[in-house]
């Protein structure tokens, strides 16, 4: 099974990969390092495209960049600017017309339209503004960390670290334009970071500066928070953070930072969260997880500069990965 994986290249990354996941054993494939700092990766349904939330070397502006995928191999296609600052996810409308960046430092969220791969210039920039405070030295302002939409819907619910909230836009659906339409309000100093959903009217919530999971249901039209819950051990006391938050059939993973592991749960039919398992990580910084089935995952780790696999909770291989930062199947 082959695996992208993105990385930073100012921090001794190779760029865009591709590795193999092959009977235990994992081999790099190919890199590409044309692209600066092509952290978090996604691929399109034909499997044809990859689009990059990356980042100009020379000054760390967000930047989002396409390639074009052909015998395991990654060709650049584009790259524009995203008027921001530490472009840290993208996203595409369902149709695959529109991309979404993240600019987590200047918390504003840019839209740009793509015909066959390339990325075409901005259309809109959307800022937010406020605080939470809670956490000053981490919400002294508002802080984008996520955009994904909801299924089946034209809906993009927008992760905001510094604001403690989830913001809700409707996309116009011939513009890919979003209008604002609420803001679900999380716990104070909570930190969202990533969300990932379980079908159109359940989510959960990865919370990086209070290492918690919550989950949310949509009641009567309104979003209600029904649990929460902590992804570290009880008796863990230093310092950790949420990272990423994937899912595998009625498993949720959540990674630590800090506390290097994968937190695992089990979903039961109501959509609460049980049988808290805690999968250790041998590297440092997992900054982005991959399941495989519910023991076994990839990890990609930033500090350690490697990818490993993770078998019945155990290290089993791994491959040397400069600041290696989102892991996806191809």
């Amino acid at each position: 099974m082959k695996f992208l994986v993105g990385t930073h290249t100012n921090a001794g990354g190779p760029g865009a990969c591709i590795i193999e996941v092959n009977k235990g054993e994992l081999r790099m494939i190919s890199a590409c390092r044309a692209i600066d700092n092509p952290g978090y990766l996604l691929i399109t349904r034909d499997k044809k495209t990859v689009y990059a939330a990356a980042s100009f070397a020379k000054d760390e502006k967000g930047a989002v960049a396409s390639y074009r995928l052909e015998n395991n191999t990654l060709t650049p296609l584009s790259l524009q600017p995203t008027g921001g600052t530490s472009c840290c996810h993208v996203t595409l409308s369902e149709d695959e017309r529109f991309l979404y960046a993240s600019n987590y430092m200047t918390g504003n969220l840019a839209v740009f339209p793509v015909q066959d791969g390339y990325i075409m210039p901005r259309e809109q920039l959307i800022k937010h503004t406020g605080a939470s405070m809670v956490v000053s030295d981490r919400q002294e302002c508002a802080h984008v960390h996520q955009a994904i939409f909801q299924p089946n819907s034209n809906r993009l619910f927008v992760c905001d670290l510094g604001l403690d909230e989830v913001i809700v836009y409707q996309k116009d659906e011939e513009t890919g334009h979003l209008i604002r339409e609420t803001a679900i309000s999380c716990a104070p100093g909570c930190g969202p970071r990533h969300l990932i959903f379980d079908g159109e009217n359940r989510f959960y919530l990865g919370c990086e500066l209070s290492n918690e999971v919550m989950f949310f249901e949509s009641i009567n039209g309104e979003w209600k928070c029904l649990q929460t819950l902590s992804t570290l051990p009880e008796s863990f006391t230093g310092k950790s953070s949420v990272a990423a938050v994937r899912k595998y059939k009625n498993y949720l993973f959540i990674s630590n930072r800090g506390f290097h592991s994968a937190c695992r749960f089990l979903i039961g039919k109501d959509g609460s969260l049980s049988d808290k398992t805690i999968l250790p990580v041998s590297g440092n910084f997992p900054r982005d997880i991959w399941p495989l089935d519910k023991s076994s995952l990839l990890a990609a780790n930033q500090l350690s500069h490697t990818v490993e696999l993770i078998e019945n909770g155990k290290t089993t291989a791994e491959i040397e990965v400069g600041c290696a930062i989102c892991v996806i199947p191809l």
